[in-house]
């Protein structure tokens, strides 16, 4: 763990308290989320994730970096669009989408 993610942990792994990181680029706010997520899932087998970005670039990034996630602990990762239909939604355990895709989907 690196300083950021040291500072965190305790309040993102053993409470459940709301939390904004704001850190630059690079910092480690990956694995803060993966960390949260983790706990989330772990606490609340049934509970969905949704990762929202306001950059598409980002999101599709975080999506090839957290792909593991299906092999490794068994849970729908989806990379969702405006195209993709309510039953891709219900079906996935975490959900990944940029603010405009998000927008899109639910408004239409």
């Amino acid at each position: 763990f690196n300083k950021l993610q040291t500072q965190v942990f305790d309040k993102i792994y053993r409470s459940d308290d709301n939390m904004v990181i704001a850190a630059p680029n690079g910092s480690g706010k990956g694995l803060c989320i993966l960390l949260a997520l983790y706990r989330l899932r772990k606490r609340h087998p049934s509970a969905k994730c949704v990762y929202v970005s306001p950059v598409e670039g980002i999101v599709r990034k975080r999506y090839s970096e957290w792909k593991f996630l299906s092999n490794s602990f068994g849970w729908n990762v989806v990379n969702f669009t405006s195209s993709d239909t309510m039953e891709t939604f219900n079906s996935a355990d975490v959900i990944m989408c940029s603010s405009k895709q998000w927008d899109s989907f639910f408004t239409r």
